[in-house]
């Protein structure tokens, strides 16, 4: 059994892309993608008209598709559209639900997303030839999750998960976990949340696929369970991202699942061609290229010093920022309510503390300051910027990347 993993599609910037053109932006990766099995791509806007629902406060962007944008799920071939993620509320609970009724009525299954908190952790079962696989998704605690009544994202609680994994592992083969979460543009993960992958492997799941980033980050086999940290962006157009950005390069992740093996897995890098919204599949030398810098990558990930020594340096070149959010906040007791332009003002006050990746961050940076730590952590600041240079770059007049053909 061959199950295919993609990162996140946004059309928040191209709802253009439908019909011939979503055939054409996924048109080289179509080999790749006809060979698997079954096909899991993350969803990461709500696919709904305008003035269905309405944007909640949070900090960050809301994201929305069309209905017609559905077209590159079908380009695709893709089978489930994984839902938890930072954006699938963004319109309320009546834009998500939408959402749920286009993927039904169009034949996707999808996972990670639901009228309810119950609902958004239910499974997917694949079975081909007697192996049946498991598939469940679940997403950072940041804005848009679903409630005991309400629609919205799976947010990550480690009870429910684990309860969750126990009961699929009774119904099948294998069970894959998918979980959006990370550090943006960090091509390395937290300390912390490698720890968290790795305690989810604990709990009974065979591999887990990680998305959230935008960028490439890199992969690991713990107890020969593999372990996808972030694909990267899958089609997610965006204004002046540069060719070189870390945004537009991912790679789709191939499980190869067989009864009474550990799950094998496979890599297929490509790249945004910015310009016209169409995904490039690398091959021969380039392909090399590309995978070489993932194993670069890959290779620090169990290297606990070294992997601390970056986060240092993340935390060091990203903290300020965040930090910044907290001064000034006083709660108002007085009220018993706020209006929508009070809590977009305090959203980013909350995800520091809500989601893990911003509150394992910003926990670092205060150590930092009260260890003493600022020198050494930049010390890693340089080697973290190469890092983030995507391969197969370089700088053309006026400082701006492109990619090498």
């Amino acid at each position: 059994m061959k199950i295919l993993f993609a990162g996140d599609i946004s059309t928040h910037h191209s709802k253009e892309t439908k019909g011939k053109a979503a055939e054409a932006a996924f048109a080289e990766l179509l080999p790749i993608l006809k060979s698997a099995d079954y096909r899991l791509v993350n969803q990461e806007n709500v696919l709904c008209p305008e003035g269905v629902g309405y944007a909640i406060a949070k900090s960050g962007p809301n994201l929305r598709g069309d209905e017609e944008n559905i077209d590159l799920l079908k380009a695709g071939g893709f089978d489930c559209a994984i839902l938890a993620n930072n954006h699938f509320g963004d319109f309320h609970h009546a834009a998500s639900l939408a959402t749920i009724a286009l993927l039904e009525r169009e034949g996707f299954a999808h996972i990670g997303g639901g009228k309810d908190i119950d609902a958004a952790y239910e499974a997917v079962i694949f079975e081909k030839d007697g192996v049946r696989t498991s598939f469940i998704a679940v997403c950072e605690n940041e804005f848009g999750g679903a409630t005991k009544t309400g629609a919205g994202a799976a947010v990550f609680n480690l009870r429910k998960l684990a309860d969750r994994i126990a009961e699929e592992k009774q119904r099948a083969d294998f069970v894959v976990v998918a979980f959006h979460g990370g550090n943006e543009y960090n091509p390395l993960p937290a300390p912390r949340a490698r720890d968290r992958y790795r305690l989810i492997l604990d709990l009974g799941a065979d591999a887990l696929i990680g998305g959230h980033t935008h960028c490439m980050q890199g992969y690991e086999f713990y107890h020969g369970k593999p372990i996808v940290y972030s694909l990267g962006n899958f089609f997610f157009p965006w204004p002046n991202t540069k060719q070189a950005s870390g945004w537009n390069y991912g790679y789709m992740a191939e499980l190869t699942l067989e009864k009474g093996k550990q799950a094998g897995l496979a890599l297929h890098p490509y790249r945004l061609e910015v310009d016209k919204n169409v995904l490039h599949l690398y091959t021969g030398e380039e392909k090399k290229t590309v995978l070489d810098y993932i194993e670069r990558i890959s290779a620090l990930i169990g290297d606990d010093d070294e992997l601390a020594k970056y986060f240092d340096a993340w935390c060091l070149g990203s903290g300020v920022n965040y930090a910044k959010n907290l001064m000034g906040y006083t709660p108002d007791f007085e009220k018993s309510g706020h209006d929508y332009e009070t809590l977009q003002k305090i959203s980013p006050v909350r995800n520091l503390f809500t989601c893990e990746s911003h509150n394992f961050l910003i926990e670092n940076l205060l150590r930092m300051e009260h260890e003493n730590r600022f020198d050494e952590a930049k010390a890693y600041t340089d080697k973290l910027a190469a890092l983030q240079k995507m391969p197969l770059t370089e700088v053309t007049e006026g400082g701006v990347y492109s990619q090498i053909l």
